[in-house]
């Protein structure tokens, strides 16, 4: 273009599509940054919301988790309390039959009545932590 001779209508030409092109990468360039900002602000919020459901994904987990340990202890209190009931009932029983038992022997005169009592609550008392100490082992 160098050997081209330039005549003023042909320079106002070039110069008019310079500022064309020029216009038009202004408009381009416009375009791809209100896309970038469009598509990052889509992106922040769509990891915003993975994070928030990652979050909400644990906080459930742990609550589950509290849930499963309470439901556990319940279970295991709940046991205690069936096994700690049937003692309970296994040592009724047993007194009900030490007291037939020294009733009896004191009616036949084998037992003395100031001792019965007293015999009686020693009787009950070592069986009972016999069977106590027996069943929290």
């Amino acid at each position: 273009m160098d050997e081209a001779e330039y005549s003023p209508e042909l320079i106002k030409h070039l110069r008019q599509r310079l500022l064309d092109f020029e216009r038009e990468r202004q408009i381009a360039l416009f375009r791809f940054d209100d896309q970038y900002e469009i598509i990052n602000k889509e992106y922040q919020i769509e990891k915003e919301v993975a994070y928030t459901e990652k979050e909400t994904v644990d906080i459930q987990r742990v609550q589950d988790d509290i849930k499963l340990e309470e439901y556990e202890e319940k279970k295991q209190m709940l046991e205690k309390t069936g096994d700690h009931m049937q003692l309970q009932s296994r040592i009724n029983a047993n007194r009900q039959v030490m007291k037939r038992l020294l009733e009896s022997a004191r009616a036949q005169g084998k037992v003395d009545n100031e001792a019965f009592e007293v015999q009686a609550s020693v009787l009950f008392s070592s069986y009972s932590s016999n069977l106590i100490s027996s069943w929290t082992r």
